[in-house]
């Protein structure tokens, strides 16, 4: 650990925390400085005038600052999660960086209005940067030695314009971002993209399901279910088990994700307790996985499905 990260850990631990409701203070600060953002840039249609103008912007700059208090506050949330991802392909120094970018954004999209702490909802944001991060090294070392670099060029090039603009960068917006060709980024892209088996070697003892995995008895789907419990989506994931239309099948689904009490229930409970053979219940459990994928929910659920 070199000694600027180690003066960066001893700093932030003396930042004082907040408590609910400066979290909820600060939170509508930042979602009203983005909304004179908005207004700042023309969405409201006609042109602010010149005293309005001033207004918008001393709220834009308040916005700012709130964002930058309710971030600074939850630096060591970061650190914290980051000790659980070490050994993964990834420096823990690396970690904690993507780790923050993750909470920047949840600091800028946090809605005080919804009932979280803070600290619950960010580490769904969280958590999805270092795994982000972590695959995206996975992908790095079975790269071409002469793409690596531009992947992880391009990588942080994609987290930096979509924290920055909050949607993803095009092709075209890449490879100016990066300045390289756009042949460069679609073939970075691709092999990213590609399928790998999850026994290909990342190093010279580490296989990539060793890398990725997320504990000894996790199960990609486990991973999902136990995104699902998250605060911060279970709105959402509500939203799309009420599209189930048999009510028993609604029910083992909350009981299955946790979304009852709070506590994950097993294939073999659910199969004693309903009389559903364990075959058949990880057959729903599946086609609703995959419907939660596909469908156009909520963006944090949309968030955490994209590292699943």
């Amino acid at each position: 650990m070199t000694e600027g990260f180690t003066t960066y850990l001893s700093g932030i631990g003396r930042l004082a925390q907040l408590s609910a409701e400066e979290e909820c203070a600060l939170g509508r600060k930042v979602q009203d400085g983005l909304a004179a953002q908005a207004i700042l840039d023309g969405d409201g249609g006609d042109e602010p005038e010149a005293a309005s103008r001033k207004e918008l912007q001393r709220r834009v700059r308040e916005g700012e600052a709130a964002r930058c208090r309710l971030t600074e506050a939850n630096l060591r949330l970061v650190v914290y999660l980051a000790r659980g991802y070490q050994g993964r392909g990834v420096p823990f120094a690396d970690l904690v960086q993507e780790g923050n970018v993750g909470l920047m954004a949840a600091a800028a999209r946090f809605r005080p209005d919804k009932g979280w702490r803070f600290s619950t909802y960010a580490g769904s944001w969280i958590r999805s940067a270092m795994l982000g991060a972590i695959k995206n090294q996975a992908a790095v070392v079975r790269m071409p030695s002469h793409l690596a670099a531009a992947a992880t060029q391009i990588y942080r090039a994609e987290q930096a314009f979509e924290q920055e603009n909050h949607r993803a960068p095009t092709l075209a917006e890449l490879a100016r971002y990066c300045d390289i060709s756009e042949d460069q980024v679609a073939q970075v892209r691709e092999l990213r993209a590609s399928p790998v088996s999850l026994e290909s070697p990342v190093g010279e003892d580490t296989s990539l399901a060793e890398m990725l995995t997320d504990g000894p008895d996790s199960g990609p789907d486990d991973v999902v279910i136990e995104r699902l419990h998250s605060a911060a989506v279970r709105e959402a994931a509500e939203e799309a088990l009420a599209a189930v239309d048999d009510e028993r099948v609604r029910r083992l689904l909350r009981l299955r994700f946790g979304l009852v009490d709070g506590r994950i229930r097993t294939l073999a409970e659910l199969s004693g307790q309903f009389g559903v053979t364990k075959e058949r219940l990880r057959l729903i459990e599946a086609r609703t996985l995959s419907r939660l994928r596909r469908s156009g929910l909520g963006e944090e659920l949309r968030e955490l499905m994209r590292e699943s």
